[in-house]
């Protein structure tokens, strides 16, 4: 992670290792960088095992006849919301009706 951030096209970085100074140097960013960063971290995943764009879990079927799909369901379908924050249940359920990110399950 420490690379990617490292290769980011951004004015500021981030200074420490630990979880807290990357909270802190995240605050400093304005809207328009941090889309920078989430677009940079995007493009770097997406090179590795982080990141793929299936809307359809059907799609793993084509690639191997010997994976069969059991499951697919919005990513926050199943979490209570109850305690949670309106801002924060408002992304779950946008993220959840928009398909953002699905859990698949799969038998290989």
């Amino acid at each position: 992670m420490t690379d990617m951030i490292a290769a980011l096209d951004i004015p500021i970085k981030p200074t420490g290792k630990e979880w807290s100074d990357l909270a802190a140097w995240w605050k400093q960013l304005n809207d328009t960088e941090k889309e920078g960063v989430m677009r940079g971290l995007m493009t770097s995943f997406r090179g590795g095992v982080g990141m793929w764009t299936l809307k359809d879990a059907s799609e793993f079927t084509k690639w191997d006849n010997r994976v069969s799909v059991l499951d697919q369901f919005p990513m926050y379908r199943n979490i209570p919301r109850d305690s949670l924050s309106a801002d924060t249940r408002r992304l779950m359920d946008y993220g959840d009706e928009r398909e953002g990110a699905s859990i698949f399950h799969l038998r290989v």
